[in-house]
């Protein structure tokens, strides 16, 4: 019954994370607007400015890259805590994952490859990640990953090779369940 459970979780985090990817390839250039719009520098804004314990404001940012972007600076004042002032010049934000390939829609049946790059530090959850993970480039590591079905039922076969990794390692997965029922608790009492 736990197993089953575990599986069930599994295969829910892999259908977003292959939705992820979708959603990535098909809407990249909405992508680079967002993250060049004022919008989402007031998010970008409030979100250090919450995590830092003071007033944040960057200037303005450009994608520079598929998963990087840049800020021509960032200031900061009426701190709360240790810094009290803040001021930078550019910016440069790497993401933790990165996605190259070739997804293909036709009649709603879906197709392709990609190649999916992560960082090690995002991988610090899965054991032995290199087995998946093998080759490194870049800074990420990478693995293919194929996709096939329907934009309904999309299918990858990363997540049985993700899977039989934790069933090789049960206190990883314990950990990975362990570690956002703690996120969980942070988010409900407001934590960090």
């Amino acid at each position: 019954m736990a197993l089953l459970r575990w599986r069930l979780w599994l295969v829910v985090l892999t259908g977003v994370v292959v939705s992820m990817i979708i959603a990535v390839v098909l809407v990249n250039p909405r992508l680079t607007r967002y993250v060049e719009s004022q919008a989402f520098r007031e998010e970008l804004d409030k979100q250090t400015s919450k995590g830092l314990h003071f007033q944040g404001r960057y200037k303005a940012i450009q994608r520079t890259g598929f998963l990087t972007a840049r800020a021509e600076g960032f200031t900061g004042n009426d701190g709360v805590k240790a810094i009290k002032t803040m001021s930078t010049g550019e910016v440069d934000a790497k993401f933790t994952f990165y996605i190259q390939g070739t997804v293909l829609v036709d009649k709603r049946s879906l197709s392709g490859s990609v190649q999916f790059g992560a960082t090690r530090k995002y991988l610090e959850w899965l054991p032995r990640a290199e087995e998946i993970f093998a080759r490194e480039r870049d800074g990420y590591l990478w693995t293919t990953v194929n996709l096939t079905g329907s934009l309904q039922k999309p299918q990858e076969d990363l997540s049985p090779r993700v899977a039989e990794l934790l069933k090789k390692s049960p206190g990883a997965a314990i950990g990975i369940f362990l570690r956002r029922i703690g996120e969980w608790f942070e988010e409900t009492l407001g934590g960090k």
